[in-house]
């Protein structure tokens, strides 16, 4: 009877270190698992804010390349328009000048026939 007991409580060993290493091995493929989706999931949030970033980034870029192209059409539209109006100040100018000489010219005239 000594035996089958003693073999009885090796068995009972054997039984309960292979429970006790299946517990942990769970516990540890739970905790495994856990830390897992902890780090994907903090790694799917900086890559997003990564990203948002990025995109913030290139959104300002756009914004200074389109003030930059709409400054640049404006100038060159003032530019036209400033030459337009300096070319019609210079011809208006020139013909109230011819308008004077004429007149000048046409008084000259009118004295000298007088005479």
């Amino acid at each position: 009877e000594r035996k089958a007991y003693l073999k009885l409580v090796v068995a009972t060993k054997v039984i309960q270190q292979w429970y006790r290493a299946c517990r942990d091995t769970n516990a540890q493929i739970y905790k495994y698992k856990t830390m897992k989706i902890s780090a994907l999931q903090i790694q799917a949030a900086f890559r997003g804010m990564k990203t948002r970033a990025l995109l913030k980034k290139m959104h300002m870029a756009a914004i200074i390349i389109q003030r930059n192209f709409k400054a640049f059409v404006q100038r060159r539209k003032f530019i036209f328009l400033k030459s337009a109006a300096v070319t019609i100040q210079r011809r208006y100018r020139a013909t109230v000048f011819s308008k004077q000489q004429r007149e000048k010219f046409l008084n000259l005239r009118r004295a000298m026939i007088v005479i």
